[in-house]
């Protein structure tokens, strides 16, 4: 499932995401690998018609409704929330190497570049659209969207990359090889170090790895 907090979009988002592929498969020719992208929906739907015992139990069976008992909120919640997810100094870098394939789209050489078009569709494309859907979901009260931001976090290796670019885009500011490395090296450690800082965005033992007073208080019920 693309998103086990949200088991009734699974569908909605497999769809879109899916799309991204066929674009990017059509684009590059590659034919044999188009059936492999139904083949996760045809597992997926077997197993269930033999609980079931209807072939398009998906599609039957979706206990949500398409408007939300949970309400709506605001189109910048899942925007907002991405600093919480990265941290500030990764949300920095990648907000670096989203600029830099934005204006890499408008060079020509640059789009010309053997992997740009695979980088630029399942890298930047997955999260635009992963992003995307979420929030129009939550803002307008969609699937029983609950505007959990967690969900986030399996976009968090595409955002590596994207980072990763903006690293290497900062580092071309060096006149030097030796001064690349240098920046390199204190984006890398200040990265590390912002984790204990105690920013809010940060490591926070108690919050992060103690136990939370509910979960105390349902110990204690339960003993």
């Amino acid at each position: 499932m693309l998103n086990g907090q949200y088991p009734n979009l699974t569908i909605d988002l497999s769809y879109t995401l899916l799309g991204i592929w066929v674009v990017y498969l059509v684009g590059q020719r590659q034919w044999r690998c188009l059936p492999l992208l139904g083949l996760g929906y045809a597992v997926y739907s077997a197993v269930g018609a033999a609980v079931f015992g209807e072939p398009g139990w998906v599609f039957g069976h979706n206990p949500y409704a398409t408007t939300s008992v949970y309400g709506h909120g605001p189109w910048t919640t899942f925007v907002f929330a991405l600093p919480s997810l990265l941290g500030w100094v990764l949300a920095g870098l990648a907000g670096l190497g989203g600029a830099r394939m934005a204006l890499g789209c408008l060079r020509r050489a640059r789009r010309q570049a053997p992997r740009f078009r695979a980088e630029l569709l399942l890298v930047y494309g997955n999260i635009a659209v992963f992003v995307l859907a979420h929030t129009i979901f939550w803002a307008e009260g969609l699937f029983n969207s609950f505007g959990l931001t967690r969900v986030l976090a399996v976009t968090a290796p595409l955002f590596a990359v994207v980072a990763l670019n903006g690293l290497d885009w900062a580092a071309a500011l060096g006149r030097t090889p030796g001064g690349q490395r240098r920046i390199r090296a204190g984006l890398m450690g200040a990265a590390v170090v912002f984790l204990f800082t105690g920013a809010r965005t940060a490591f926070r033992w108690q919050r992060d790895f103690g136990v939370a007073p509910d979960q105390q208080l349902a110990n204690q019920a339960t003993t």
